[in-house]
């Protein structure tokens, strides 16, 4: 199988096989709840690709919290730009939009 170098193959439970998109170093775009107003998107930094049950529910509540959920999932690390670049946290890839 040929595929772009930095592309992380993730294997499930019921073996299927899922390549992720994101790698280290790419931008993001993630929805970001404001109230009175339309929420709005801000920028994460990729810092690791997982698969974890445990990521921050979209839009992004004031604090940002991680929350448990039942199954796994492909997470990404991010760092908020410009923001608190000192706290990660995980997102769910899905939630996520390339830039």
């Amino acid at each position: 199988m040929d595929r772009p170098k930095g592309y992380k193959i993730g294997i499930y439970r019921d073996g299927k096989i899922k390549e992720n998109k994101m790698k280290f170093g790419d931008y993001v775009q993630i929805e970001q709840k404001r109230y009175g107003v339309e929420n709005e998107m801000y920028t994460h930094k990729v810092i690791n690709v997982l698969m974890s049950n445990n990521y921050v529910d979209i839009p992004v509540q004031t604090p940002a919290k991680e929350t448990l959920h039942k199954e796994l999932v492909p997470v990404l690390s991010c760092i908020c730009c410009g923001v608190d670049e000192k706290k990660v946290l995980h997102y769910k890839e899905t939630d996520c939009k390339g830039e």
